[in-house]
């Protein structure tokens, strides 16, 4: 979390509900769009076919993030980003931690009695 808190603080993420934070979210570029000093040249209409397919699997695109809805190309702030969008990252938290929870348990007190 204070990676998070960081990169909020400097301006690499808008968030502390990042979905990275549970690996439920990965960055991604093309490697035609990676400058020699390491920043980023988006190029949006680059990116659309990805955005389209990442939907349409049932995926949220960073493109989205502000996009204007009457352009035809997603052309939000975060063109490189991909997050599971099924579920709300603090029920996927909870989720994984009741399992966690029951597995522990299960280590210590061993197999359940038949």
């Amino acid at each position: 979390m204070e990676t998070q808190k960081y990169y909020v603080a400097t301006g690499r993420s808008k968030t502390l509900a990042s979905k990275h934070l549970n690996g439920l979210a990965v960055d991604f570029c093309f490697l035609e769009d990676l400058r020699d000093d390491g920043t980023i040249n988006w190029t949006p209409r680059q990116y659309q076919p990805v955005v389209e397919f990442a939907e349409f699997i049932g995926l949220r695109s960073g493109a989205r993030f502000g996009d204007d809805p009457d352009t035809p190309v997603p052309d939000g702030w975060d063109l490189g980003h991909l997050e599971e969008a099924r579920r709300d990252t603090e029920d996927m938290i909870k989720e994984q931690i009741a399992r966690v929870n029951v597995s522990d348990t299960a280590d210590r007190n061993g197999p359940p009695e038949k």
